[in-house]
């Protein structure tokens, strides 16, 4: 049973020029549609970043423990600091993606290592089900400077979440043209 979810939100953020995670979209801080929509489900909500300023949304900030690696990093130090054996992992530039989402990819979870929404053959691999056993090759990768999250997903029992139907919602917002 997943019980945590852990929102990357540390990235550097290059093409959009500042931070992400605190950019207005429709309203509101990006971060906080992920928040909001998680806040329905029964999990213990993180946020996974190196940025002091995202304690202000009132949850738990944890620091990547291997620091400008990407966001192998973080799920790294996501599943390091979890409690429960698998945990959501998701990140702030997708605020589309609603409660109806994240049930959906959790009630198909069964038991892999690694399960990632996919739609359109395209991986999302910061969207999905980490577990603990997945941690030794991660673990492997970063030792060998691998940080390549697709990477540590193909070396794992991984599955993919179709998630064609919820197409419109994986909108990745990486640039200030992306929020109109």
């Amino acid at each position: 049973m997943i019980t945590e979810a852990y929102i990357l939100a540390g990235g550097k953020s290059s093409r959009m020029g500042e931070d992400k995670a605190t950019m207005v979209f429709k309203g509101k801080p990006m971060i906080q549609w992920t928040i909001d929509s998680l806040s329905q489900l029964s999990l213990e909500i993180k946020i996974s970043s190196s940025n002091p300023s995202h304690e202000k949304f009132g949850l738990e900030v944890v620091n990547d423990r291997h620091q400008n690696i990407g966001p192998i990093g973080a799920i790294y130090s996501c599943l390091q600091d979890a409690k429960s054996d698998s945990v959501l992992i998701t990140c702030c530039d997708y605020p589309l993606l609603n409660t109806a989402f994240y049930q959906a990819l959790m009630m198909a979870y069964n038991n892999e290592e690694v399960f990632i929404a996919t739609s359109n053959f395209k991986a999302h691999p910061l969207i999905g089900v980490y577990s603990q056993s997945c941690l030794p090759v991660i673990e492997k990768n970063i030792s060998e400077g691998q940080y390549k999250v697709m990477e540590s997903v193909k070396k794992c029992n991984f599955r993919e979440f179709n998630a064609d139907g919820f197409e419109p919602l994986l909108k990745n917002i990486n640039e200030k043209l992306d929020i109109h």
